[in-house]
Protein backbone atom coordinates (compact mmCIF):
# COMPACT_ATOMS: atom_id res chain seq x y z
CA UNK A 1 0.00 0.00 0.00
CA UNK A 2 1.33 3.57 -0.77
CA UNK A 3 1.53 5.62 2.57
CA UNK A 4 0.85 9.04 0.59
CA UNK A 5 -2.11 7.40 -0.86
CA UNK A 6 -3.80 6.16 1.54
CA UNK A 7 -3.16 9.32 3.74
CA UNK A 8 -5.31 11.56 0.83
CA UNK A 9 -7.96 9.15 0.56
CA UNK A 10 -8.71 9.07 4.80
CA UNK A 11 -7.36 12.34 5.26
CA UNK A 12 -5.31 11.10 8.09
CA UNK A 13 -1.44 10.82 8.72
CA UNK A 14 0.65 9.82 10.06
CA UNK A 15 2.45 10.49 7.51
CA UNK A 16 6.59 11.53 7.57
CA UNK A 17 9.03 12.53 4.55
CA UNK A 18 12.75 10.68 5.35
CA UNK A 19 15.18 12.60 4.37
CA UNK A 20 18.53 10.44 3.21
CA UNK A 21 19.99 11.59 6.73
CA UNK A 22 17.04 9.79 8.65
CA UNK A 23 15.74 12.67 9.30
CA UNK A 24 11.59 12.64 9.75
CA UNK A 25 9.59 15.41 8.76
CA UNK A 26 6.04 14.84 9.82
CA UNK A 27 3.24 16.08 7.37
CA UNK A 28 0.04 18.09 8.65
CA UNK A 29 -2.46 15.59 6.48
CA UNK A 30 -5.26 16.59 8.20
CA UNK A 31 -4.91 19.87 7.53
CA UNK A 32 -3.65 19.74 4.14
CA UNK A 33 -7.01 17.54 2.75
CA UNK A 34 -8.64 20.30 4.53
CA UNK A 35 -10.29 23.28 3.35
CA UNK A 36 -8.36 26.43 2.66
CA UNK A 37 -7.02 27.62 6.07
CA UNK A 38 -6.81 31.39 7.14
CA UNK A 39 -2.89 31.18 6.39
CA UNK A 40 -3.78 29.77 3.10
CA UNK A 41 -6.21 32.50 2.43
CA UNK A 42 -4.13 35.34 3.05
CA UNK A 43 -1.44 33.71 0.24
CA UNK A 44 -4.47 33.12 -2.09
CA UNK A 45 -5.49 36.54 -1.89
CA UNK A 46 -2.35 37.61 -3.31
CA UNK A 47 -2.70 35.70 -6.62
CA UNK A 48 -3.64 37.86 -9.60
CA UNK A 49 -4.58 36.41 -12.88
CA UNK A 50 -4.89 32.61 -14.15
CA UNK A 51 -3.33 30.40 -11.47
CA UNK A 52 -1.83 26.73 -12.47
CA UNK A 53 -0.91 24.85 -9.37
CA UNK A 54 1.89 22.26 -10.37
CA UNK A 55 1.87 19.49 -8.15
CA UNK A 56 -1.22 20.47 -6.27
CA UNK A 57 -1.76 17.49 -4.07
CA UNK A 58 -5.06 17.60 -2.18
CA UNK A 59 -5.99 20.55 -3.91
CA UNK A 60 -7.23 22.87 -1.24
CA UNK A 61 -6.09 25.47 -2.84
CA UNK A 62 -7.10 25.12 -5.98
CA UNK A 63 -10.85 24.27 -4.67
CA UNK A 64 -10.42 27.49 -3.10
CA UNK A 65 -9.58 29.47 -5.99
CA UNK A 66 -12.26 27.70 -8.35
CA UNK A 67 -14.89 28.72 -5.77
CA UNK A 68 -13.93 31.79 -6.01
CA UNK A 69 -14.45 31.72 -9.51
CA UNK A 70 -11.30 32.20 -10.67
CA UNK A 71 -9.01 30.48 -13.80
CA UNK A 72 -7.12 27.65 -12.11
CA UNK A 73 -6.03 24.84 -12.79
CA UNK A 74 -4.12 21.93 -10.64
CA UNK A 75 -2.14 18.96 -11.87
CA UNK A 76 -0.20 16.00 -9.97
CA UNK A 77 0.84 12.66 -10.72
CA UNK A 78 -1.00 10.64 -7.58
CA UNK A 79 -4.30 9.39 -8.69
CA UNK A 80 -5.80 10.01 -4.98
CA UNK A 81 -4.62 13.62 -5.17
CA UNK A 82 -6.11 14.04 -8.72
CA UNK A 83 -9.41 12.19 -6.68
CA UNK A 84 -9.38 14.69 -3.73
CA UNK A 85 -9.02 17.54 -5.68
CA UNK A 86 -12.24 16.50 -7.80
CA UNK A 87 -14.05 16.25 -4.43
CA UNK A 88 -13.34 19.16 -3.54
CA UNK A 89 -14.74 20.46 -6.98
CA UNK A 90 -11.52 21.52 -7.89
CA UNK A 91 -10.31 21.30 -11.57
CA UNK A 92 -7.28 18.94 -11.63
CA UNK A 93 -5.51 16.83 -14.62
CA UNK A 94 -3.53 14.12 -13.55
CA UNK A 95 -0.73 14.57 -15.61
CA UNK A 96 3.84 14.71 -15.26
CA UNK A 97 5.38 18.36 -14.99
CA UNK A 98 6.53 16.65 -18.54
CA UNK A 99 3.46 16.75 -20.25
CA UNK A 100 1.79 18.58 -22.09
CA UNK A 101 -0.92 20.94 -20.30
CA UNK A 102 -3.94 22.83 -22.02
CA UNK A 103 -3.65 26.79 -22.30
CA UNK A 104 0.59 26.12 -21.96
CA UNK A 105 1.41 29.46 -22.86
CA UNK A 106 -1.32 31.17 -21.55
CA UNK A 107 -0.92 30.76 -18.12
CA UNK A 108 0.00 34.25 -15.72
Amino acid sequence: ADPYATALRTGRGPLFLRRADGWLLPLEVERWCGRADAVDLAVLDRCEGAVLDVGCGPGRLVAELAGRGRTVLGIDVSDAAVEHTTGLGGPVLRRSVFEALPGEGRWD
